[in-house]
């Protein structure tokens, strides 16, 4: 696709295109280490191409390709490699540019009428600043840089804005009162040398700026910088003390500072003292060998940028060391010790004191109990608790057989029907109270309870009378006699309202009262008499 646009282009703009080049190589202005791309384009009217590279006053071919046979040859392959497409470009590649790489290159198109094109390559190096910047306040002094490059030799035919030069900065002012010289080498012999020089004075506020010196061309625009700091000296002047006092103790310390540049050192020099010793370095520290009067001197110097000899300046101090007095201060490990001990006490204290009174309130709970327990009480509670439970079962009988019938049907009371169980030795039958279900609830003294059904009463179970001959003659064996504790009060033997009679006569021709209203409170059942399942009194 690229070859037909090139084609339609070069169709288009054949009036414009001299000597049958699409793309001709231009002038340009590279730095040393960079890859250099030259680019060439021709039509298809040639039958070869070629590039030349002009040293001294003779051509050097670098490359050739022939387009019918497709030969190509390249002088310096490690040098020089070549980009080649369909579309007629051949453009020289340097691989790695060099001062000498620098010169006139020629894009050759060989045809009968022996068409060519040339460009100018200008290859810089990064400039060397020369001096090392440093300066003596208010002196003059020359800063100046030097730079090599490689172009063709200074001739009509070199564009005088492709020309390097060198230029100088402080910061960002451009120095005025420079010398530039331009020195043109030869391609392939030697190299080209610029020279920058500028003269000025430095004073204090010139010191830790900045130098830049670039190395440029105008056309086509490139530069390359180097920096480096510029250093104003002066010598060591006005010393100062600090922490001063008007007595010292051992260890406090006197310092001792001065202005210079570069920064100057310090020593200190006893005139006075009990101990002398040696001092380097700015801080004076007071020691306890020093107490009484002390003359010290400090001493600071420096040497400049331009000066033979070291700047040395002096200062003298007089000062006083007193010994600290140490007061007795209080023993704070042995009363935090104390502190502990009696911490601890009152911790065991409090602890012994609740353990007893919890000691002595289980004591006298339980005392209380024995004191207050009655046999014939608790006797009487216990039976109560198992009539209760009997109750309980019975009404989740009545209650589960209820289950699936018709309302109306499951809200009437039934009766209660319980099946006689045969006495063993020593047994006594339960009482079987009737439900709160099969009992109604009257107004007065007089009023009767009366089933609430449809239907006739379920008559008892049939009488037998053998198991009725067998309860009869059967003997209970005696019950155990109970071994009561030393302090207890004597159990009276239990009424007949605790215990079951054995039936005398048949159920059938039994009494069958009419049900009253009964509570199933605790209360309830012990103050009213207990009757067995028919009716009659225990």
């Amino acid at each position: 696709m690229a070859r037909w646009i090139i084609l339609v282009i070069s169709v288009f703009t054949g009036g414009f295109c001299q000597n049958g080049y699409l793309l001709k190589p231009a002038d340009m202005t590279v730095a040393t280490g960079e890859r250099t791309v030259i680019q060439c384009q021709v039509d298809n009217s040639g039958y070869a191409l070629a590039w030349h590279r002009k040293v001294g006053e003779k051509r050097e071919r670098i490359y050739l390709y022939y387009k019918e046979t497709s030969f190509e040859e390249i002088t310096y392959p490690d040098i020089h490699e070549i980009e080649r497409n369909d579309v007629g470009q051949h453009n020289l590649v340097i691989k790695s540019a060099e001062l000498k790489d620098g010169g006139r290159y020629t894009c050759e198109r060989i045809t009968p009428d022996a068409d060519n094109e040339e460009m100018n390559l200008v290859v810089l190096e990064t400039p060397l600043i020369m001096s090392d910047l440093k300066f003596l306040e208010n002196t003059n002094g020359e800063l100046s840089c030097e730079g090599a490059f490689g172009s063709p030799p200074d001739s009509l035919e070199f564009h005088p804005e492709q020309k390097p030069f060198l230029r100088g900065y402080i910061n960002s002012k451009i120095l005025d009162d420079v010398e530039s010289t331009v020195t043109f080498g030869h391609p392939g012999i030697s190299n080209g040398k610029a020279v920058y020089k500028a003269n000025t004075t430095f004073t204090g506020d010139m010191d830790q700026k900045l130098f830049i010196c670039e190395f440029r061309t105008e056309m086509p625009y490139r530069y390359l910088n180097s920096e480096k700091i510029i250093q104003v000296h002066h010598e060591v002047s006005e010393i100062e003390f600090h922490y001063l006092k008007d007595v010292y103790y051992p260890g406090d310390v006197i310092n001792c500072s001065a202005d210079g540049n570069p920064p100057p050192t310090f020593s200190w020099l006893a005139k006075k003292s009990n101990k002398p010793r040696p001092v380097t370095g700015s801080v004076l520290a007071i020691y306890e060998s020093m107490i009484g009067e002390n003359v010290w001197e400090c001493r600071a110097q420096n040497q400049p940028t331009g000066s033979v000899l070291a700047k040395m300046i002096t200062k003298t101090i007089t000062f006083t060391v007193e010994a600290i007095v140490t007061t007795e201060k209080p023993d704070l490990k042995g009363a935090g010790a104390n502190v502990t001990v009696i911490v601890v006490v009152c911790v065991l204290a409090v602890v012994i004191i609740v353990g007893a009174a919890v000691g002595f309130y289980c004591f006298k709970s339980r005392k209380n109990k024995k004191d207050n327990y009655d046999p014939q009480t608790a006797q009487k509670d216990f039976n109560l608790e198992s009539d209760l439970g009997d109750i309980d079962d019975d009404d989740d009988e009545v209650k589960k057989k209820q289950i699936g019938k018709p309302e109306s049907q499951a809200m009437l009371p039934q009766k209660v029907q319980h099946k006689e169980k045969l006495p063993i030795d020593g047994e006594r039958i339960p009482l079987k109270l009737p439900l709160k279900d099969d009992i109604k609830e009257s107004n007065g003294p007089s009023s009767q309870a009366k089933r609430v059904t449809d239907t006739p009463p379920t008559p008892p179970p049939p009488f037998e009378e053998a198991a009725f001959a067998s309860l009869m003659s059967s003997k209970p064996k005696p019950a155990a006699k109970r071994v009561l504790p030393p302090n207890a009060k004597p159990v009276l033997p239990l009424d007949d309202k605790s215990m079951h009679p054995i039936p005398t006569e048949p159920p059938s021709v039994m009494h069958k009262p009419k049900p009253k209203k009964r509570s199933r409170s605790r209360e309830n059942l012990a103050d009213k008499p207990e009757t067995d399942g028919e009716g009659t009194s225990v």
